[in-house]
């Protein structure tokens, strides 16, 4: 079973482990506390990520429009390039703001 751990230090949220289909619906269901507990920007450290998939990148369009309706500005950071690689594929590049 795939592991992923979810750590929030001084209004940054860091991901280590793999961002796939068996660990995102968990960060799904955060999803309300971690944009309530922030303020008005949220990054989302992903260096520690292994490996991502497209769940992995579903989450974090979710994230965004999450972000969005709670007028937040969200920063991924030290995205992988897997996860890059997807998101140029998918047409979602400039949507996250990674190109």
């Amino acid at each position: 079973m795939a592991d992923l751990t979810l750590d929030e230090n001084s209004g940054e949220v860091v991901l280590t482990g793999e961002l796939i289909f068996s660990t995102v619906p968990d960060l799904l269901a955060q999803e309300s506390r971690l944009m309530a507990a922030r303020s008005e920007e949220l990054k989302i450290d992903l260096a520690g990520v292994e490996r991502g998939d497209s769940a992995g990148l579903a989450l974090l369009v979710a994230w965004l429009r999450a972000a969005k309706k709670h007028n937040k500005r969200l920063a991924f950071l030290n995205v992988p390039a897997q996860l890059q690689e997807m998101a140029k594929v998918s047409g979602l590049e400039k949507v996250l703001s990674l190109a």
